[in-house]
């Protein structure tokens, strides 16, 4: 399984079958994976070997291209009893020519296998997580030491739409090669490990040994398509947030002083409660939808906080602003400091025409005097003023 980071050789349906290489000790523990066999030379022989666990006692997953082929699949086992595999199922979406999409498979056992079970979860993979490794692959690309089991850890690089990325197999790390393919990739949650992903694909080979590169299918991306297809009851933790937004209003938005609130959440175990916060006092609390609120505010920037927990007591939080303009200014804003800023209307100004006369007065010929108007008049009589006063020694050259 592991060693140095192995690449493997590419199988006749183009994928790439991974195994663990780099420092991977023998792993003593981990009973729900084993290997599943198949017959690669299409002559009647177990000479393919990919990696598998038990989800339920007669469910296996696995990797998509380890299923994709018109041979026999033999089973998975902690021993040397082999369990026939009855039938085979592989992501509708999954493509042979790009095996790292949608790389995910089922097979299913004839009957119960008397193992533990693993355990699955909705968490996306972070980058930065250590994870452990488990795979029955070669230590190293044509060492032929497949079908011993071997655990190994490394920690996840990059996180992609479909999968992450692990790098490198020595200073103490381990990564995929040839049979290693649809082995676990778990990661701890708690006091619990779970299963995060499945070793997929090592891209760049070219060269003896394996890739310096590997990259696992995410688990979290398909769990309803696995719980329609397992026969059986399969062990998810729920350690994902809701997903939460603000149908209406958004972010920022000018509202009416009465205004709806609509909220939109899901979860994959459901929604157990959803509240309501207007600037930090409780509004309103939901046990089912619709999550829809009336609202009446006074003038103002107002600061809207929703939550929701679903029954694992994930926690999802989203807030916004809104603004309620001042009904007794309609033509007020709101600068950027928040503070209300009047604007002249241009027709009030364009209303008034004004002329001086000798005596300096303003005479409105239409409408009524602005404060413009009223200004500029009174600058007129204080300039004139000032002119008509006794020699004050102002002005003189």
């Amino acid at each position: 399984m592991f060693g140095t980071a192995c690449g493997a050789p590419e199988a006749e349906t183009g994928h790439v079958e991974t195994a663990l290489a780099g420092d991977a000790p023998e792993d003593d523990g981990h009973p729900e994976v084993g290997l599943l066999l198949f017959d690669q030379s299409g002559e009647g022989r177990q000479d393919g070997v990919c990696t598998g666990t038990l989800i339920t006692p007669r469910t296996i997953l696995t990797a998509a291209h380890c299923l994709n082929m018109d041979r026999t699949a033999y089973g998975i086992t902690e021993t040397l009893t082999q369990v026939p595999v009855e039938r085979m199922v592989v992501h509708p979406m999954y493509d042979p020519a790009r095996i790292w999409e949608y790389d995910i498979g089922l097979a299913f056992l004839g009957g119960d296998l008397v193992a533990p079970t693993a355990t699955l979860t909705d968490a996306a993979p972070r980058v930065g997580d250590e994870v452990t490794l488990v795979g029955v692959g070669e230590t190293s690309r044509g060492e032929g030491d497949e079908g011993t089991k071997r655990i190994g850890v490394n920690d996840i690089a990059e996180v992609e739409d479909l999968y992450f990325e692990t790098m490198g197999a020595a200073d103490g790390e381990a990564n995929g090669c040839n049979g290693d393919s649809g082995g676990p990739v778990f990661v701890e949650r708690g006091e619990e490990e779970v299963i995060v992903g499945i070793m997929s694909f090592v891209p760049g080979l070219g060269g003896p040994g394996c890739g310096p590169r590997m990259w696992s299918t995410r688990v979290d991306l398909y769990l309803d398509w696995i719980l329609e297809e397992a026969e059986g009851d399969v062990r998810i933790i729920d350690l994902r947030a809701p997903d939460l937004r603000f149908a209406t209003p958004t972010d920022g938005a000018r509202v009416d002083e009465m205004f709806e609130v609509s909220l939109e959440a899901t979860d994959t175990n459901g929604i157990a409660m959803i509240a309501l916060e207007v600037d930090g006092a409780m509004q309103r609390a939901w046990s089912a939808p619709p999550y829809t609120h009336s609202l009446t505010l006074t003038p103002g920037r107002h600061e809207l906080r929703a939550i929701a927990d679903d029954p694992s007591e994930n926690r999802a939080e989203v807030m916004i602003e809104v603004i309620v303009p001042d009904p007794s200014m309609p033509d007020a804003g709101f600068d950027a400091g928040g503070t209300d800023a009047a604007i002249p209307d241009a027709g009030a100004i364009d209303a008034t025409m004004m002329s001086m006369s000798g005596g300096g007065g303003c005479q409105t010929i239409s409408g009524s005097p602005t404060p413009y108007a009223t200004s500029l008049g009174l600058i007129f009589l204080f300039l004139r003023r000032r002119r008509s006063l006794p020699n004050s020694g102002e002005g003189r050259r």
